[in-house]
């Protein structure tokens, strides 16, 4: 009987580190250094890393040029202003701006 309470604990605390790996490598971190290679990691790292996942910080440059590609891609950078307010107050998001506007002649011809 301890054997399969012990069987069940250990399962379930597998699957609560594979959850936190997961959501590490699918989410981006507010601020922080990235998560070093394996093979530079110490083994007090690797043992951090393992219980807490992995850090990846979100690419500020990558942030910026899309913002910039949005404002300037319109032609007109209050059209492009606009549409990137559209986009981010929208609950659809980005895709029902330029479904709704794919045919707006005076948004995407020049």
């Amino acid at each position: 009987m301890s054997f399969l309470i012990a069987f069940v604990v250990g399962f379930a605390l597998l699957n609560i580190l594979a959850y936190n790996h997961a959501h590490a490598m699918m989410y981006f971190t507010s601020g922080g250094t990235r998560t070093e290679k394996p093979e530079k990691l110490t083994l007090g790292q690797r043992i951090k890393v393992l219980l807490t996942g992995v850090n990846v910080p979100r690419p500020v440059i990558g942030t910026v040029l899309q913002i910039i590609g949005v404002i300037f891609g319109f032609g007109n950078v209050q059209v492009g202003v606009t549409g990137l307010l559209a986009a981010i107050m929208d609950t659809g998001g980005q895709p029902w701006f330029v479904i709704f506007t794919w045919k707006d002649k005076s948004l995407w011809d020049r």
